[in-house]
C-alpha cells in the first residue's frame, strides 16, 4: 500500500549499504514516495510511526549480517541499537 513505510527492508537496506550507516541516524538511499535521498534518525522514526497511527511501533537497529565473522562489529551494533532504543523511547514520550 503506497504511503506504508516497510521498516524490516529500510534495515534490510542499511545492512547491505553499511556506509551509510552511522552513530546518530541511518542514511536511505531512496525515499519510497519521491525516490530522493533522505535521512532517517531514530526520532524521525517514531514522529512517522505516530503520525501514521502505528499499533505497533519498532525502533531502528543496527542489523549485521549473520555471517560476518567480526565479533566487535556486532558487539558495536549492539551498542548502537540500545543507544537508538533510548532515542526512540524519549522520542516516544515528547509525541
Amino acid at each position: 500500500m503506497r504511503g506504508e513505510i516497510d521498516y524490516e527492508a529500510i534495515n534490510h537496506d542499511c545492512m547491505i549499504a553499511r556506509k551509510h550507516c552511522c552513530q546518530s541516524y541511518i542514511h536511505i538511499c531512496r525515499s519510497p514516495y519521491n525516490d530522493s535521498e533522505c535521512m532517517l534518525t531514530p526520532e524521525r522514526s517514531v514522529e512517522i510511526q505516530t503520525t501514521i497511527g502505528a499499533d505497533i511501533m519498532m525502533q531502528l537497529d543496527d542489523v549485521v549480517d549473520a555471517t560476518h565473522t567480526d565479533p566487535e562489529r556486532f558487539e558495536q551494533a549492539r551498542h548502537r541499537t540500545v543507544r537508538w532504543l533510548d532515542r526512540c523511547i524519549r522520542a516516544h514520550k515528547r509525541c
